[in-house]
């Protein structure tokens, strides 16, 4: 029981020291959020799952097929009230 509520204590202790930086800073900050974030806002701007990569300058590169994350990527994507 003891070592049960010491896991406990330490899993709490561990998800509160993850979460102190994202409190009261608006803006993500890892890459893989910034990533998320701009395949989000590129889905919102064409209107469709397949969209230009934002992170390739040539207007070949799309994102589509590939993107394993979309379901995601379409979450984020809707506008919030």
């Amino acid at each position: 029981m003891i070592r049960t509520l010491l896991l406990i204590l330490i899993l709490l202790l561990a998800f509160f020291m993850a979460l102190i930086p994202h409190i009261g800073y608006a803006y993500p900050l890892h890459g893989d959020e910034w990533t998320n974030l701009a395949y989000s806002k590129a889905i919102q701007e064409k209107g469709a799952i397949t969209f230009h990569n934002p992170f390739v300058a040539d207007d070949i590169s799309e994102v589509g097929s590939d993107n394993v994350w979309v379901g995601y990527h379409v979450l984020m994507a809707i506008p919030r009230k």
